[in-house]
């Protein structure tokens, strides 16, 4: 999904388009691709978002963690894996 698609969609859940969310998880797309999702598409890096995100905008910390939920599950068949299920594969 596009930066904008994901940003849409958080806006119709959440009111907020939380750009700075998904210019995070997506920041490695552009060198690896859909590889990237293994840098952070999974639950230790929606809350390493989240962190990071209360700690340069303040803010809800749920709200960041339910903005990253959404980009990974629109982005991982509904599913958000841990870390560790990347390298199962």
């Amino acid at each position: 999904m596009r930066q904008d698609e994901h940003e849409e969609e958080t806006y119709q859940e959440l009111g907020d388009r939380f750009a700075d969310v998904h210019a995070w998880l997506d920041e490695y797309h552009p060198i690896l691709g859909g590889a990237h999702r293994a840098k952070r598409h999974h639950v230790e890096g929606i809350l390493e978002c989240a962190d990071l995100m209360v700690s340069k905008y303040n803010g809800d910390w749920n709200q960041y963690v339910k903005a990253a939920a959404f980009h990974v599950a629109s982005d991982v068949d509904g599913q958000i894996p841990k870390k560790e299920d990347y390298t199962d594969a």
